[in-house]
């Protein structure tokens, strides 16, 4: 997302709503060629940080980057997850790890994603998706999952996750498509 124009109307909305924000990690911009995939995390991080002091967001909470063997605690203290993607229709194509990751930890996702990832989030039945860069969609994602079961989001997920995902099975999967 282009942080300028979207994350100030983001803010709006978990300041108005008192939604807590945990932010774990850091955010991604792409501005072309001249730059190497994430070289501007940092960069974009410090923005979203500046904005939520500028917004005066008490409400939203940064921890920076954390060590792989971390993650599992923190996921498991999240209500949710978050997966954005920008709108390019060769991104559109893939799917994040990060996905599956969530997926595997049993938890529901929110995503402002397009294509494959949008696919597989809504045939789980694991979480709300709007479209990539869909600020107003994304927020509508998140009033859904507020009011939502979200016990039973974690399940799908979890369910999709051992279904889809599992080693043996999609080492399986792959050969059958490679034989047809």
């Amino acid at each position: 997302m282009i942080l300028d124009h979207s994350f100030p109307r983001e803010t709006d909305y978990v300041k108005k709503n008192n939604i807590p924000l945990v932010i774990v990690g850091g955010t991604v911009e792409y501005h072309g060629a001249h730059c190497s995939y994430g070289c501007d995390t940092l960069v974009a991080e410090g923005l979203i940080k500046k904005l939520a002091e500028e917004k005066n967001l008490s409400n939203v909470v940064f921890h920076g980057r954390k060590a792989v063997d971390e993650m599992p605690e923190i996921y498991k203290n999240s209500d949710a997850m978050l997966v954005t993607l920008s709108a390019d229709p060769v991104i559109s194509m893939t799917l994040p790890g990060k996905v599956q990751t969530y997926m595997a930890a049993g938890k529901p996702i929110i995503g402002a994603v397009s294509g494959e990832a949008s696919e597989i989030i809504n045939e789980a039945r694991c979480g709300f998706c709007a479209k990539a860069e869909d600020v107003e969609g994304l927020c509508e994602c998140v009033k859904q999952f507020i009011a939502s079961d979200k016990a039973q989001l974690g399940k799908n997920a979890r369910k999709y996750y051992e279904e889809n995902f599992q080693k043996a099975d999609f080492i399986n999967r792959i050969s059958e498509e490679f034989k047809n």
